[in-house]
């Protein structure tokens, strides 16, 4: 592994590092195992080296806000989702994470404008109209909602 920059953490009893590569200057995250000697180790992919952020998961976080060319995406958690890093789409300028409740709200900026999507789907509840983000109504979507919801917005 050819980092300039690397961080390690336990996460969950799994010895885990955030590495910042030298050729491209993105950060991955990895899955290490080591042997008796420190540099005896290897090493196992869990998100490639693509995002110009990125930070450890905490123990009940289920995404994380990434950065990829001066835009905002979200990335799940890629142990529960399989195909998580390839539904990361970067196109919002800014996004504010709330959490009320338990409950999680993503506050997205387009342009100027600030509206609400889904965490998991990202999909638009409340398209971006908004002057700011706290004129932006929380509207929690309950998972039976969401088809009927996205069906709706089409027609």
């Amino acid at each position: 592994m050819k980092a300039k920059e690397i961080i390690f953490k336990d996460y969950h009893g799994e010895e885990m590092v955030l590495a910042k590569m030298k050729s491209t200057k993105k950060w991955g995250l990895y899955s290490i195992s080591t042997a008796m000697e420190i540099d005896d180790f290897s090493y196992e992919e869990v998100v490639s080296p693509k995002f110009d952020s990125l930070s450890f998961f905490g123990t009940e976080d289920r995404f994380q806000i990434v950065k990829q060319k001066d835009k905002y995406g979200i990335l799940l958690l890629p142990y529960e989702i399989e195909d998580a890093e390839d539904r990361v789409n970067c196109k919002f300028d800014k996004i504010i994470h709330k959490n009320i409740d338990g409950e999680d709200f993503l506050l997205v900026k387009e342009g100027n404008k600030w509206g609400l999507i889904d965490c998991f789907e990202g999909f638009y509840i409340i398209d971006p109209i908004f002057d700011t983000p706290d004129e932006v109504p929380l509207i929690k979507m309950e998972s039976w909602m969401v088809e009927t919801f996205k069906l709706a917005k089409k027609n």
